[in-house]
């Protein structure tokens, strides 16, 4: 894909075709005009308060940390 059709492509899916689901879950505004966002298929569609709290109840009881000591750049620029 050459630059000039990355900046016309789009991203993400249109609007919703067929009957709307059901759920508080679906952001009408997004079913009606399309999602652009960059989230996972499984979110599609989503409200961000539900994507929020579906992501709470999968969330791991423990911290990350990452300390970089060497001041590489490389590595502290993927943190």
């Amino acid at each position: 894909m050459t630059y000039e059709e990355r900046e016309t492509h789009e991203v993400g899916v249109g609007p919703w075709e067929g009957d709307w689901p059901e759920g508080e879950q679906w952001d009408r505004e997004l079913l009606a005009e399309g999602d652009r966002r960059n989230v996972v298929d499984e979110y599609r569609y989503w409200t961000m308060e539900a994507i929020i709290a579906d992501l709470d109840t999968k969330r791991h009881d423990f911290h990350v940390a990452i300390e970089n000591l060497q001041h590489d750049f490389n590595i502290g620029s993927i943190v």
